[in-house]
């Protein structure tokens, strides 16, 4: 799976799996899982099924956002996020669908930061490229909670 997000006005593009009308952690009517996440920045999706598809834009955030079973995510944070906004990345605890996240150039983010990801089990690819601010005792600490996950730090 490659991350080579596309944005929703391109053909091809899919915004079925996108923002739900209202708060809550309760299935929508077509299926999916909504959560209101609080942490800025854009979520992109392709279906669990078949083969190699493009990441496509479905949503932004902060607001009510549905997750459906059938599809996987990834979040692409913006370089303003800070250690606070990161705080809200707990509610996604349990969104199995969540796995990719994207916090390159995040340079406000620090170690501290981190810890608010540690229950994002499902992940499989973080990247926390020029997050200047975060060290190697921080990555660790993290790659330590979340072994499935690759963490890139170039």
């Amino acid at each position: 799976m490659s991350w080579a997000p596309k944005d929703e006005s391109e053909p091809g593009s899919d915004s079925s799996a996108g923002p739900a009308k209202s708060a809550g952690a309760s299935a929508d009517e077509s299926g999916g899982r909504r959560h209101f996440v609080t942490v800025p920045g854009t979520w992109y999706s392709f279906p669990t099924t078949g083969g190699p598809v493009d990441w496509v834009r479905v949503g932004a955030a902060p607001g009510a956002f549905a997750f459906h079973p059938d599809r996987v995510y990834g979040f692409y944070a913006p370089v303003a996020v800070t250690d606070s906004d990161l705080e809200g990345i707990r509610a996604l605890a349990d969104v199995a669908a969540l796995v990719i996240l994207v916090l390159r150039n995040c340079e406000a983010v620090t170690d501290a930061g981190l810890l608010h990801l540690n229950g994002l089990t499902a992940l499989r690819a973080l990247d926390l490229s020029q997050c200047r601010r975060v060290t190697d005792a921080g990555i660790a600490a993290l790659a330590a909670a979340l072994p499935e996950c690759e963490i890139t730090i170039e």
